[in-house]
């Protein structure tokens, strides 16, 4: 049997509940979209609250290949998730050690202590298929404890040279910022229809945006677009 559930698709539903007890019906809220390949299905998803979004991993499973592996993914209302890639993690090539491993499902929630997020993963030696198949000394499974920077979650890449990104309206007050190298961004603050409101913005270390000549007007809750030149890799914007 090529997969243990063949008729079956799996998709990923939310239900919610305000006493554990009574439980809403099931809303869809991740399944393949048009540019993923055709056998993909979501085994899992896994999420925890930060400050106002989720951010979530889910079981990234292409049917034909039998693998598994991890995608992350960030959502304001656990309902519409927005995945930065089409493509996983590819995370068991990033751990030392980790090469003999084939599949990466995580079964385990997810939390955010001391500036990371943690997660539990486990990594098997076989493809799905063949879970359960193998004599003992061809088989091998591992429980995996991984973290990674809050600020690193979700990031753009410029590539081939200076790139540039235009933020969805935000609250001046909102306005927070990492990249990887500080001094290859230049940020500009746009009104919501797109005029040029200040320029020659410098990224700080926390995050923050210095402006030389903003604005006196500019108050911490209007509502403007954020525009980023940038030669590096930009995070949690």
């Amino acid at each position: 049997e090529y997969d243990n559930a063949r008729d079956w698709i799996r998709v990923i539903h939310r239900r919610t509940s305000h006493d554990g007890i009574e439980w809403s019906d099931a809303e869809l809220v991740l399944v393949p979209q048009e540019n993923d390949r055709q056998d993909l299905q979501y085994y899992v998803l896994q999420h925890v609250w930060r400050n106002d979004h989720f951010v979530g991993i889910a079981g990234y499973y292409p049917v034909k290949d039998q693998i598994m592996e991890l995608q992350p993914l960030a959502s304001k209302d656990g309902c519409q998730w927005i995945r930065p890639d089409y493509g996983p993690l590819n995370i068991r090539d990033q751990i030392p050690g980790c090469d003999w491993a084939v599949n990466m499902l995580m079964p385990s929630g997810m939390i955010e202590h001391d500036g990371h997020l943690w997660f539990g993963a486990t990594a098997f030696s076989c493809k799905h298929n063949e879970s359960g198949k193998l004599m003992p000394e061809q088989y091998r499974q591992e429980s995996l404890i991984l973290r990674q920077r809050c600020d690193r979650w979700i990031g753009i890449e410029s590539s081939g040279g200076t790139a540039e990104f235009v933020s969805h309206p935000k609250r001046m007050g909102d306005i927070s910022i990492h990249a990887e190298c500080l001094e290859n961004v230049k940020v500009s603050l746009l009104s919501v229809f797109g005029r040029t409101l200040t320029e020659r913005g410098q990224l700080l270390p926390d995050g923050s945006i210095e402006f030389g000549d903003s604005p006196t007007y500019l108050q911490k809750n209007d509502w403007i677009r954020v525009k980023l030149e940038f030669d590096t890799i930009i995070y949690d914007v």
